[in-house]
C-alpha cells in the first residue's frame, strides 16, 4: 500500500511538470511574437522617420527638412506658377491648345512637374498611410498576444491549482490510512507477552519505587538498546521469550500526516534478567577464587 501510495506521488508530480514545460513553452511563443511586432513597429516608424527628416549633412542639423512638407510645397508652388502661366499667356484653357512657342513649352514642364510633384507626394502619403495601418495591426496581434498569454497562464495555474489539491487530498487519504495501519504495527501490548513494557514505573512523590511489571512464564524483560553517533543511548525494555530472541524490532515515531512508514530498525535485545543471574554468577565464582587464594 505505502509504495503504491508513493508511485501515485511521483506520477502526479510529473504530470505538474509536465504542465508546467508546457506553460513555460507557451510564454516563449508569447515573448517571440511580441519581440516580432516590435521589430514590425520599429520598421515602419523608421521609415516615418525617414521621409520627415532629410539631412544633406548629418552634422549640420540646419541642413535638415521635412521631405514630406517640401514635396507639399513643392506641389502647390508648381500649380501657383502654372496658374501665373496660363494667365501671363492668356490662355484659356490647360491643355496648351492656344498657347505657342516658348511659353508653351514652359506650360508643359510646368506641368510636367507638378504632375511629378503630385505623384510623389501621393507616392509619400501612401507608404505612410501603409506604415500606419501596419502599426495599428502590429499593435492589435502584440495586445492580442498578451491577453492569449494571461488566459493561458490563468488556464495552466488553475490546472496546476487543481492537481495539487487533488494530490494533497489523496496524502491526507493515505497518512490516515497508514496512521491506522502503523498504529497497529508499532503498539505495545498489555498481556505481559510479547513486547509488553516491562520498565519501572515512575517514583513516586515520596521517593518509593514499584516494581516492575511482571512477564509471563517463558518470557523475561529485557532491554533493546541503540547508540547514536553523538554518544546518545536509546532503550525499550519489554516482555520477550525468554529465549532465542536477541533482537527487537523498533518502530520509530510516525511523523504527522506523513503518506509513508518509517522503515522499522532491528536493535539489540538481552534479558535484563538474565544478565542479572550471569553478572551474580561471575560475582560468586570471583569471591571462590579469592577465599582459596
Amino acid at each position: 500500500m505505502a509504495t503504491s501510495d508513493l508511485a501515485d506521488e511521483v506520477a502526479a508530480l510529473d504530470l505538474l511538470q509536465a504542465t508546467l514545460v508546457a506553460a513555460e513553452e507557451a510564454h516563449a511563443v508569447q515573448v517571440y511574437l511580441a519581440a516580432q511586432a516590435d521589430a514590425a513597429a520599429l520598421v515602419q516608424s523608421t521609415i516615418v522617420a525617414d521621409w520627415s527628416e532629410v539631412c544633406g549633412d548629418d552634422s549640420e542639423a540646419a541642413s535638415c527638412y521635412n521631405a514630406l512638407d517640401q514635396l507639399e510645397t513643392l506641389y502647390n508652388t508648381a500649380s501657383s506658377n502654372f496658374d501665373d502661366i496660363q494667365a501671363s499667356m492668356n490662355c484659356t484653357s490647360f491643355d496648351g491648345t492656344d498657347c505657342d512657342g516658348f511659353y508653351r513649352t514652359a506650360r508643359d514642364e510646368a506641368a510636367m512637374f507638378a504632375g511629378m510633384s503630385a505623384e510623389a507626394y501621393g507616392n509619400a502619403e501612401m507608404m505612410v498611410g501603409e506604415a500606419e495601418g501596419e502599426i495599428l495591426m502590429f499593435s492589435l496581434m502584440w495586445a492580442g498576444s498578451v491577453a492569449a498569454c494571461k488566459g493561458l497562464g490563468y488556464d495552466k495555474a488553475q490546472a496546476a491549482k487543481k492537481a495539487l489539491m487533488d494530490l494533497e487530498a489523496a496524502n491526507e487519504a493515505a497518512a490516515a490510512e497508514v496512521l491506522t495501519d502503523y498504529t497497529l504495527k508499532s503498539a505495545f501490548s498489555d498481556t505481559g507477552e510479547t513486547n509488553t513494557l516491562c520498565a519501572y514505573p515512575a517514583k513516586g512523590s515520596d521517593g518509593s519505587q514499584e516494581p516492575r511489571p511482571e512477564c509471563k512464564d517463558g518470557y523475561c524483560c529485557g532491554a533493546a538498546q541503540k547508540f547514536l553517533r553523538d554518544g546518545t543511548k536509546l532503550a525499550i525494555e519489554t516482555c520477550q521469550k525468554a529465549e532465542g530472541v536477541h533482537t527487537y524490532q523498533y518502530f520509530p515515531p510516525l511523523p504527522e500526516g506523513s503518506p509513508v512508514e518509517p522503515t522499522p530498525e532491528t536493535w539489540r535485545f538481552q534479558c535484563i534478567s538474565g544478565a542479572q543471574k550471569l553478572a551474580a554468577t561471575a560475582a560468586a565464582a570471583l569471591a571462590a577464587s579469592y577465599m582459596m587464594a
